[in-house]
C-alpha cells in the first residue's frame, strides 16, 4: 500500500465516521463509529485496488461498497434498513465527491 492509499484511507475515516454517529442512534453512536471502521477496512482496500487496477469503473465499485456498508449498519451498528441505507449513501456520497476535488 502506497502513501496516496493511507491519506485516502485516512480521509474516508474522517469523513465517514462523524457521518456514521450522526446518523446512528444516540445510543449505539459508538457502535456505529465503530461499524463505519471495520467495513471500512474492509471495502477501503477492496475499491481502491477494483478502480486503480481496472477490474471495475468508479462509480459500480461506489455502488457496491455503498450496499456492502449498509448492510454492516444495518448489521452490525443495528440501524434500520433506511437508516443504514441513508447513513451509507451519504457517507460514501461524501467521500466520493471528495475524491473529485483532491488531488490524488
Amino acid at each position: 500500500m502506497t502513501l496516496e492509499y493511507f491519506a485516502a484511507l485516512s480521509i474516508t475515516l474522517a469523513v465517514e465516521i462523524p457521518v456514521a454517529m450522526l446518523f446512528g442512534e444516540a445510543n449505539r453512536r459508538g457502535q456505529a463509529a465503530a461499524t463505519c471502521l471495520a467495513v471500512n477496512l474492509v471495502s477501503h482496500p477492496i475499491a481502491y485496488y477494483t478502480v486503480t487496477n481496472g477490474v471495475l469503473s468508479f462509480a459500480p465499485t461506489e455502488l457496491l461498497v455503498t450496499v456492502f456498508e449498509a448492510m454492516g449498519y444495518k448489521g452490525f451498528a443495528r440501524l434500520s434498513l433506511g437508516r443504514a441505507a441513508l447513513t451509507s449513501t451519504v457517507a460514501n456520497g461524501l467521500t466520493a465527491a471528495l475524491s473529485f476535488v483532491l488531488p490524488w
